[in-house]
Formats: C-alpha cells, sequence, structure tokens
C-alpha cells in the first residue's frame, strides 16, 4: 500500500510556496488538486459529544512530515461517513489521507494527549477536506524526518517566526539569482556599440568590415584600354658625316646646273 504514494511533495510544494509568497501566508491559495499521504499519529483526541472541532494530526509523504489541522467543516464531514459510524476516527492510529482543499499556515501546534502547546510557532497545513481510505493501522513507511529539518524550509520557518519580513528570505534569494542570470544579457542590449560586435562573427575584423561598408561602390565601372605603342624617334647625332654631306651636295645641284646653261 506504500506504493499509493509515488512520491514525495512535501518539501517542493512548501518550497515552491517560501519562493513565491514569503511570509504573506494569507495570499497563498487553497490547494484543490488531492495529495496523498500516510496519517502517521494522532496529536488530539475529541469525544464523541464534541461536535465541532479542530482536529491535528501528522501525515507523511514517506520523506517528510508536517503538522495538519483538519477544520471543523472537514471533521463534521468524515464523521457522517457511513464508514465511521458510532466509531472515533482516532482508533486508527496510521491510515492513507487524501487531503484537498489544504495551504499551509504558521502556528504553535499541539505535542500530544495533555501535553500542550509547542513553545514555538511551526510550519502546518490547513486542510479543509480530507478522507481515509485504507491501510489502517499499519506500520510508518520509510523514515521520514519533520519537514523543519530541511535547511531552506528552517531558515524560511525562522524568518516566520521573527516576523518584520524576515519570512522572505527564500523569496528574495530567489528574485537575486534570477537578476543575475538577466543581468549580462541586459548589459548587452543596453549597449549598442557592444550588441554590434556580439553580431559580427569571430573570424572577422570589425574595422576591416566598416571600412568595406564605407568604400563606394560605382554604378558602371570604368573601362580599361590596352596601352598602345609608340614609335621609337629618330634622333639624329652630330657624327653623321654622310648624311650632312649628301645635303649639302644637294643644294648645290642647282647651282651647277645654273653655270652650265650660262656656259
Amino acid at each position: 500500500m506504500s506504493a499509493s504514494i509515488r512520491a514525495p511533495w512535501l518539501h517542493d510544494y512548501l518550497l515552491q510556496i517560501a519562493e513565491e509568497n514569503g511570509g504573506n501566508l494569507i495570499s497563498v491559495a487553497f490547494e484543490s488538486k488531492g495529495r496523498r499521504a500516510q496519517l502517521v499519529k494522532w496529536l488530539t483526541y475529541p469525544q464523541d459529544d464534541d461536535k465541532e472541532v479542530f482536529m491535528w494530526a501528522i501525515i507523511s509523504d514517506k520523506v517528510h512530515t508536517v503538522e495538519v489541522r483538519f477544520s471543523k467543516e472537514a471533521v463534521k464531514s468524515l464523521r457522517q461517513n457511513p464508514l465511521f459510524l458510532g466509531r472515533n476516527v482516532t482508533e486508527y492510529r496510521t491510515a492513507i489521507v487524501i487531503i484537498k482543499t489544504f495551504r499551509p499556515f504558521c502556528t504553535r501546534v499541539p505535542q500530544g494527549r495533555d501535553k500542550g502547546m509547542s513553545l514555538s510557532e511551526h510550519i502546518c497545513l490547513e486542510v479543509n477536506d480530507f478522507s481515509l481510505s485504507g491501510a489502517f493501522n499499519e506500520p510508518v513507511w520509510g523514515s521520514p524526518r519533520p519537514i523543519g529539518t530541511q535547511s531552506d524550509i528552517r531558515e524560511w520557518v525562522q524568518g516566520l517566526r521573527q516576523g518584520g519580513g524576515a519570512g522572505n528570505v527564500l523569496k528574495l534569494r530567489k528574485a537575486a539569482n534570477s537578476a543575475d542570470v538577466v543581468a549580462p544579457a541586459e548589459s548587452v542590449q543596453g549597449d549598442p556599440e557592444r550588441a554590434h560586435l556580439e553580431e559580427i562573427p569571430p573570424k572577422l575584423n570589425p574595422r576591416k568590415v566598416m571600412l568595406a561598408a564605407r568604400k563606394p561602390v560605382l554604378a558602371n565601372p570604368p573601362i580599361e584600354l590596352p596601352a598602345q605603342r609608340t614609335e621609337p624617334t629618330h634622333v639624329e647625332t652630330k657624327d653623321n658625316s654622310t648624311g650632312v654631306y649628301l645635303r649639302k651636295w644637294k643644294a648645290c645641284v642647282p647651282l651647277i646646273v645654273q653655270n652650265q646653261n650660262s656656259s
């Protein structure tokens, strides 16, 4: 029958409340989903003629235990169950209990039959609907420990006892851790130049990329023409005696012809 409690849930449930609501337990909504546990001990034993009474007990999820207070309406409804007519439910030392419509609160708790109340407040569950569904008088399943021995829950409960906002210790810690995770992303978004560099692939030089972006691109690039070949020019040198002689001879020919005609 212990397999009916598939997984421990008390710690996760209370930790979520501590991180989301902190010390403001009055704002916690009642949990409507039914949860299974083992009722391991009764803390109060009302008489049959006590018509409207709270009942206290300890329940376990096989790993942790927590005190619960069953409301007057829940106790009255259980007593009307035909299974328990004419019997006191505290005759069952242990049983599978299904609790619904519950939420945590912090208060002093009964210590047992005629033992008075605890000196300090405990984290407890206020239960407005419950039923006992079998496994009566079986041994306690597992080796459960009080939920207050868990370090994070113990720190939260100490804050609740202190008051003045100290019960927000786990809520503030979670917010601080979330801020540390978000901070690096926000610092990049707040620095446009850094955000631009983050977008450039690692292998590219940012300066070269920016210079390349600024370089104008011509719509019609110039056409390169082939280089023209130039003919070498002849330079007459002073020592060209033959050429000088011919030019002088040509200049003298007309005079010779003229003289011959005159003769």
